[in-house]
């Protein structure tokens, strides 16, 4: 598998994802892809993915990536995490619809009702399960340092989660608290 090869998937992944998020948002001030710069609670989210876009496109100029001709195994493993997040976010995006908000926020004219059929049923938070592997898997396809940075990503997902969380109970209550104890906060 070349570093070619890879760098172009995981181009495919990232363009995927910013274009699923732009149609499925226009036209909604809230979800604006860009307005979440205005928003500081995401801005590790969105830096990190600009971060993983530039780090493709840029692969061969960053000084912080490894030997990458060893372990064709990691490659493969993490192309396929890549792939796996990327189509996990999305599906979870789709399934969300018009109730799609900006990050720890809530928005009741948006976000009128709970949802938690597709992947939700197996997730409460499956599209940053999704951003993380897409993330993870980038890293360990590109046999990069970066794979490091997981941990601030992990550290600024947990921190929006927590606020969502506490959002959700206050608008959807017992409805909620069901749910929590029935599917998993990340896995």
């Amino acid at each position: 598998m070349s570093v070619l090869s890879i760098r172009i998937t995981l181009i495919i992944c990232h363009i995927f994802i910013t274009l699923l998020w732009a149609i499925t948002s226009r036209g909604r001030n809230t979800a604006n892809f860009f307005g979440l710069f205005r928003q500081t609670k995401s801005i590790p989210i969105v830096l990190f993915e600009c971060f993983g876009f530039a780090q493709v496109l840029l692969l061969p100029y960053l000084a912080f990536s490894m030997k990458t001709e060893s372990m064709p195994t990691v490659k493969l493993i993490g192309l396929l995490l890549a792939l796996f997040g990327t189509l996990l976010a999305s599906w979870a995006k789709i399934v969300m619809g018009k109730n799609w908000g900006r990050p720890a926020q809530h928005d009741k004219t948006i976000q009128s009702r709970l949802v938690t059929g597709g992947p939700f049923a197996y997730s409460r938070n499956p599209i940053y399960v999704g951003l993380l592997l897409l993330f993870l898997g980038q890293q360990a396809a590109l046999q990069s340092y970066g794979i490091f940075l997981i941990f601030l990503f992990a550290y600024a997902v947990r921190r929006a989660v927590s606020r969502e969380e506490q959002l959700l109970t206050k608008f959807f209550g017992q409805s909620y608290r069901t749910y929590i104890h029935k599917v998993p906060r990340f896995f």
